[in-house]
């Protein structure tokens, strides 16, 4: 199944991965090939920078959708401005929801409350999904195990509530946003035996999540080193030519077999990106993933 294939069935994307793996640059890429055939919004909630704002240029960090291309949005979502929209539902006027964001018993319940801030973003998350015509949503998600937390929000919120607004929030995070038929994950991963082994962990554990769907594991900065026969043959006098080449040799194949037993173990669909000497923009990512 190609990548296109992949986002052609679903609409909302959650893009997961170890720190450092590439998330956001991939969150943008794929988003980018979405928006050349579907109305796209990319998304992220880090409080304190946006990376997906640098990367697309964005004129400011706005949690209302941005144009920001041809067919492609970003928002950028943050615990306490999905606050002031909760807020909005029950109170009418803005002076009253300054005065509330303000006071210090409010902070330190939301603080304290487990779970309080994803609920929050959830929630922002739910009005972008319900009150926007985006045909593709792909939102960058925090690192693999926050990420975990986001999606058993449901679990723990059932566990504590019965009814009332909670659970009234959760009812329609299943139905919109967690949901097989409507959502997947696609994890971002290096070729490092640390980081495959942590994929995999969490693959497994997004895996036992009944509504939670892996779709695709993306494995960024691979090296691929063919075999070139008698290349080295008369560069005796190239020692150091010809050590660098084996070390790029042996790693190629100890990639390829991390991510080949990542394949045999997870049975989804699994794109290679090339290393690159340098870093690529986002344009070249985007074109390599058109032959996925």
């Amino acid at each position: 199944m190609s990548l296109m294939d992949i986002i052609g069935k679903r609409r909302i994307f959650f893009v997961t991965g170890k720190g450092g793996t590439g998330k956001s640059t991939y969150t943008v890429a794929i988003g980018r090939l979405a928006s050349e055939h579907y109305k796209t919004l990319v998304l992220d909630f880090d409080n304190k920078r946006s990376t997906l704002r640098e990367i697309l240029r964005a004129s400011s960090l706005s949690a209302e959708p941005q144009r920001v291309g041809e067919n492609l949005y970003f928002s950028h979502i943050e615990p306490d401005e999905a606050l002031r929209y909760y807020l909005k539902d029950f109170i009418r006027s803005d002076f009253l929801i300054n005065i509330s964001l303000n006071l210090k018993p409010l902070k330190s319940f939301y603080n304290a409350l487990p779970s309080a801030k994803e609920m929050l973003v959830c929630y922002f998350l739910l009005h972008l999904v319900k009150d926007f015509d985006f045909e593709k949503i792909f939102i960058d998600m925090p690192a693999s195990g926050h990420a975990e937390l986001f999606f058993k929000i449901p679990i723990a919120a059932k566990g504590i509530f019965n009814k009332g607004p909670v659970i009234a929030i959760v009812n329609e995070m299943n139905k919109h946003l967690y949901s097989r038929d409507r959502s997947c994950v696609i994890q971002i991963a290096l070729p490092d035996e640390v980081v495959i082994s942590e994929t995999m962990e969490f693959y497994e554990r997004f895996k036992a999540i009944e509504y939670i769907d892996v779709q695709a594991i993306v494995v960024n900065k691979r090296y691929r080193i063919a075999n070139t026969g008698g290349i080295c043959e008369g560069l005796e006098k190239e020692e150091e030519l010809i050590r660098l080449y084996n070390y790029y040799a042996r790693k190629s194949q100890e990639e390829g077999d991390l991510v080949s037993d990542l394949r045999k173990r997870t049975g989804v669909s699994i794109f290679e990106v090339p290393f690159f000497p340098v870093r690529a923009p986002v344009d070249n990512i985007v074109s390599f993933l058109k032959d996925l």
